[in-house]
């Protein structure tokens, strides 16, 4: 079968076929994180090659502090029993580690989502907690505009816990310990901004964060209330990166076209410390979800244009199957179409750019973000169509590219980037990359006959032929992807 030099090349050395494609950056913060919301962790583990071909550096897993079943509502891994890990329709610690020795193999770190701000109702939390002041005795819902209230008050119908008591902030270190002895590389906290900061007189994030060798982030939506906020989202920096929902709405809103280069970070927060997102699970599984009917495409544009800079981190959602807040499951797979050339492309021109200045510009239809000596990625709102706009701050090196979603010919002056988007409306430019005389790479190893269908975006076509990510399936049943460069 043709298309298979580079992967029977790979099994000869004896390194994973992605490996061998993919370079990823050392470091969270210099690449981007996959959320893997609900998967089962061997699930994860089956999806690495990919993930690693696709050029994520990380994965996330939804939260696994209590022994919730395949098949329970999303919701439910939200309300944990303890600070500890407990085997669930995720998967078992030694599940955690094999995927976490796995990935590794692939460069790929994993993040474990953790939920430390609240326990589950009556019985169903472990009996330490109903002793000694561990959890608050209120039971008034926080007031998000009166600071004291969000860092006190129930989120959620769930005892909210006492994070000011020095035995809670010691089992929840704890519980950080426990996830890194199973090579877990960062943690992102649930409702971070429910819990207070030094400056408020709580030792909690000091304590729990000081656990060395791990990446934290925090997810703090809108603001943490009060009249000092801003004041508080930089401390809150101090010992995590921060959620930026806000632009990160503005760039879905915008199509992949927002109307600022920055939101927290343009006069408050260093971008370095922010994760955005197209859009999350909050945005998507919840009730009143914001992004469940917006379309993949405008997810991909939105992602695109927050997932390209320089500073600061991105989030890509794996879809569920179901967009119903009462249908969406634990232990069920989500959407793989992070593989796609839209997606893959821009986490792999992230990678190729560490360390190069960025530059931001848009013209009410189409952005640009630019790299220092590196190259380019613009997003036009409406899809498919030329593109004519800056050159932010001449970064993008002169030259004539083609686009490596498309294939498209762009040209490159010191002032303007002019060319046409292909039906993503999104463009990768850089590099010496040429889509004539492009090579493939399959995934399988074993000969089945000819596959008797491709599909790339969710289309079928007759055979791999432009640049891009296509899914491919044999008459047997057995499935794989071919890469075209």
């Amino acid at each position: 079968m043709k298309y298979r030099l580079l992967t029977l090349l790979a099994v000869a050395l004896a390194i994973p076929a992605a490996w061998a494609q993919t370079s990823l950056p050392a470091e969270i913060k210099d690449g981007n994180i996959l959320h893997c919301f609900d998967w089962k962790l061997t699930d994860i583990r089956k999806e690495l090659p990919n993930i690693a071909e696709a050029g994520f550096v990380a994965v996330q897993t939804s939260p696994m502090q209590r022994n919730v079943s395949s098949g329970w509502n999303w919701s439910e891994a939200y309300r944990p029993a303890d600070f500890a890990f407990s085997p669930s329709g995720l998967g078992t610690k030694n599940d955690l580690i094999n995927l976490c020795t796995e990935a590794e193999k692939y460069g790929i770190q994993v993040i474990v989502d953790v939920v430390f701000n609240h326990v589950d109702s009556g019985s169903y939390h472990v009996a330490w907690w109903d002793n000694s002041g561990r959890l608050r005795s209120t039971t008034n819902f926080c007031n998000y505009n009166d600071r004291y209230s969000v860092t006190h008050d129930r989120m959620v119908n769930c005892p909210e816990v006492n994070t000011e008591h020095a035995e809670v902030i010691s089992r929840a270190k704890s519980y950080i310990e426990e996830l890194k002895e199973c090579g877990v590389k960062g943690i992102r906290f649930d409702g971070a901004k429910h819990i207070g900061l030094p400056s408020e007189g709580s030792d909690f994030w000091k304590v729990v964060t000081s656990v060395p060798d791990m990446f934290y982030y925090g997810e703090l939506l809108d603001n943490p209330g009060g009249s000092n906020y801003n004041g508080l989202m930089v401390e809150y920096t101090d010992y995590m990166y921060v959620t930026d929902n806000g632009y990160s709405d503005k760039a879905r809103r915008g199509a992949g076209v927002p109307t600022s280069e920055y939101g927290w970070a343009t006069s408050v927060l260093d971008p370095e410390k922010c994760v955005y997102w197209g859009e999350s699970h909050d945005t998507y599984s919840n009730a009143s979800g914001a992004s469940k009917n917006t379309s993949q495409g405008v997810i991909d544009r939105a992602y695109a244009i927050v997932a390209c800079r320089q500073k600061g981190v991105a989030l890509y959602f794996s879809r569920p199957s179901k967009t119903a807040y009462g249908d969406i499951k634990i232990g069920q797979k989500g959407s793989t179409h992070f593989i796609d050339a839209e997606v893959a492309e821009v986490n792999k021109f992230k990678n190729e750019m560490v360390g190069k200045e960025a530059a931001f510009t848009q013209n009410g239809n189409e952005a640009v973000v630019t790299r220092k000596d590196g190259g380019a990625v613009v997003v036009k709102k409406t899809g498919a169509g030329s593109i004519n706009i800056d050159n932010a701050k001449s970064y993008c090196p002169e030259g004539v590219y083609y686009d490596r979603i498309s294939g498209n010919p762009f040209t490159v002056t010191s002032s303007k980037i002019t060319g046409t988007t292909g039906s993503t409306g999104i463009a990768v430019l850089y590099g010496d990359y040429d889509p004539s005389g492009v090579e493939g790479i399959f995934d399988d190893y074993e000969e089945s006959g000819e596959p008797v269908w491709y599909s790339i975006q969710g289309v079928q076509v007759d055979s791999p032929t432009q640049p891009g990510i296509y899914i491919y399936r044999y008459a047997d049943g057995k499935s794989g992807k071919v890469v075209i460069r």
